[in-house]
């Protein structure tokens, strides 16, 4: 059975692990661990998470990008093998945001960075509900950490 820990971080992340909750999870020793920004800590995430286990962190650009650089440094603390999947903000969205992202994405350009695009909501036709939309995303997550699953 594969150890895997999925942290979901803000908002994005958490709305991932709460479609994850309703998804029947076989083979799988799995722990999903939602944080926000003010409970990143170390001592918490290594009471947390599964020994041992492949890491995948989700998240979304509404956050302090040091936040995220402090626990992608508390997982290589812990010798983890992580996986980040960011989502990149829709391109309509202010530019502050989009440039936090292309801030997110040179940090991380040492890492294992899957990136999905917000935007591909919009190519799904004009007739898809936001929260479909939504669940097309988060399905498009689900697909790649089984790839990166089924690659160990």
């Amino acid at each position: 059975m594969k150890k895997v820990t999925i942290i979901g971080l803000g908002g994005a992340g958490i709305n991932f692990l709460n479609y994850l909750r309703k998804k029947e999870l076989d083979n799988l020793d799995l722990k999903l661990l939602p944080l926000e920004d003010e409970n990143i800590d170390k001592n918490l995430i290594e009471k947390e998470i599964i020994k041992d286990s492949k890491v995948f962190v989700v998240f979304g650009v509404g956050s302090n990008i040091e936040k995220y650089l402090l626990l992608s440094d508390i997982l290589n603390q812990l010798n983890l093998t992580s996986s980040y999947i960011v989502l990149k903000p829709f391109s309509f969205e202010a530019k502050t945001k989009l440039q936090q992202f292309e801030n997110i994405v040179e940090k991380f350009k040492d890492k294992s960075l899957k990136i999905i695009e917000n935007d591909i909501i919009k190519s799904l036709g004009d007739n898809l509900s936001i929260k479909d939309g939504f669940e097309n995303i988060d399905n498009e997550i689900f697909e790649f950490i089984k790839l990166e699953l089924s690659k160990s």
